[in-house]
């Protein structure tokens, strides 16, 4: 079973300026998202126990960074994945507005005088684009407000944001609108988008799999897809494209030597996919000196849904 939650985080951490960039570029410019000398710090994750009514809660990104004024400010980026409101059990609890009001007060609490700059992302549609909404929480004229921005991925349109020169929106797309797109048709174009843009082959392996995940094609149309693939040639390098990744790979870990080369690119895959294996999954990955099996591994965790799997005995 695919962890949405884990995935769109993997995403929004390794291309965090990209989601800036792409969804707030007038924030984006007031900070320092690609400096050496001003990195972005992700927070360890923050459980809450003492939010009123609420069940245990981890808070989804907490990203520290520098602004333009050297100063620090934190971001929260909290993601909604729940279709339907009623299936969440939260909402029967504290409705999602109280919750991120919670949320947001208690962490501005943790990291005063720094700021918390709340961001929400939807993955269910109807919640209005990408803006900014304020929530009151006042009585008799008086009280606190919370303004957040606020981001629906499916209420954005897929052709729209495959036209951006922005990697991270070639993967988003596979939930946004279709449009006049079909699923193969989209599917295509996210693909071909990701593999000839400019990012490293192993953030390209994120992109893809937000593709594989978010566009399940029946038989009918992967037959539209694959005809797509072989009457136009355009379409060559994505025809092409895993041969491709695998070959850049193996390239790098010749160069570090064959089996600490793919152990190592092996753990960087399962991490960039939020498949962390544990201690002894780790152990047993660095330990191992056969490359040919280290690379068969590799292959599995492209598409494997735990560390576990990848490691499985076949």
């Amino acid at each position: 079973m695919t962890d949405h939650d884990q995935l769109i985080k993997s995403a929004i951490k390794n291309f965090f300026k990209e989601y800036l960039d792409l969804f707030f570029p007038d924030l984006a410019r007031h900070l320092y998202l690609d400096s050496p000398q001003f990195p972005v710090e992700f927070l360890d994750k923050e459980h809450f126990t003492d939010i009123p009514k609420g069940r245990r809660r981890t808070v989804d990104i907490l990203a520290r960074v520098w602004t333009v004024e050297e100063k620090f400010e934190t971001i929260l980026v909290h993601s909604e994945q729940q279709e339907d409101d009623k299936k969440d059990p939260d909402e029967k609890v504290m409705p999602f507005p109280d919750r991120m009001f919670c949320y947001s007060l208690l962490l501005q609490l943790r990291h005063f005088p720094e700021h918390v700059i709340p961001m929400v992302m939807w993955f269910r549609p109807g919640k209005g684009g990408v803006g900014v909404k304020t929530y009151d929480y006042k009585a008799m004229g008086a009280g606190l407000s919370l303004t957040y921005y606020n981001i629906a991925i499916p209420d954005l349109d897929a052709e729209e944001y495959l036209n951006k020169d922005n990697p991270l929106a070639y993967g988003l797309a596979a939930r946004m609108k279709r449009g006049k797109l079909s699923k193969a048709m989209l599917s295509l174009a996210c693909r071909s988008k990701i593999i000839r843009s400019r990012t490293t082959d192993v953030k390209k392996v994120i992109l893809l799999d937000m593709v594989n995940t978010y566009i399940k094609l029946d038989s009918k149309e992967e037959a539209e897809m694959k005809a797509m693939l072989e009457n136009g040639p355009e379409y060559e390098d994505v025809k092409q494209s895993e041969l491709t990744f695998f070959g850049k790979l193996e390239a790098s870990a010749e160069a570090r030597g064959e089996a600490k080369g793919n152990a190592e690119s092996l753990l960087l895959v399962l991490e960039i996919r939020g498949l962390s294996p544990n201690a002894e999954e780790r152990a047993r990955i660095q330990n191992t000196q056969d490359a040919a099996q280290l690379k068969r591994w590799l292959a599995r965790a492209l598409k494997a849904t735990t560390a576990a799997e990848v490691l499985a005995e076949r």
